[in-house]
């Protein structure tokens, strides 16, 4: 979905109705921000579910075992200076 004039974001996460596509909700997010719980759209009679992304993020980091592997290497693209200190605190040595 092409989205103009979109404010300098690390990531978004967009959600969108099947019946109000092309509309959808935006949310930008910054590196260090908590991933937020979004509302998914389910078919009628069904009320929306939540999505924690930031659990299920750990989750998966968790089942996938990615913390023997993740941090081999550097992140692309890169990380901003700033950014890549910040995350270094959360490398185990």
């Amino acid at each position: 979905m092409p989205f103009r004039d979109l404010p300098p974001f690390d990531y978004y996460a967009m959600v969108s109705r099947a019946d109000k596509r092309p509309e959808a909700g935006l949310w930008p997010l910054r590196l260090r921000d908590r991933l937020p719980t979004l509302q998914v759209p389910l078919l009628p009679p069904h009320a929306d579910a939540k999505l924690d992304l930031q659990a299920a993020l750990h989750r998966l980091y968790d089942a996938a075992g990615y913390e023997d592997y993740i941090y081999r290497g550097k992140p692309e693209p890169p990380l901003s200076d700033s950014d890549a200190a910040w995350a270094m605190t959360f490398v185990p040595k």
